[in-house]
């Protein structure tokens, strides 16, 4: 996309290049979070062998202990979308885009 106008004047928009090695690196970022976020997905699939393993820590109650497991999964969706929106919010008022 360029935008081309004089540069005194008081209008003038920026010219802007797209490389593809940005889409390259798009795609992968895109990659990396999709591969993130199966990852708490599947905690809750694999719950009786993480209730095996930490069976220790864990409460006595059996149903308590897979509780405990299916929180620890909620915990990481409720953070990764409210303190990345946050994030964002805090982007958008301190950078103005």
């Amino acid at each position: 996309m360029n935008f081309s106008a004089s540069p005194n004047d008081s209008t003038s928009t920026r010219i802007y290049k797209v490389y593809p090695r940005r889409f390259a690196i798009l795609i992968i970022f895109c990659l990396c979070s999709l591969a993130n976020g199966f990852q708490w997905i599947e905690y809750v699939i694999i719950q009786n062998i993480i209730v095996r393993y930490y069976n220790a820590s864990l409460p006595t109650n059996y149903d308590s202990k897979n509780n405990a497991v299916t929180w620890t999964s909620l915990s990481y969706m409720v953070r990764k979308y409210f303190i990345d929106f946050d994030w964002e919010k805090n982007k958008i008022t301190v950078y103005g885009n």
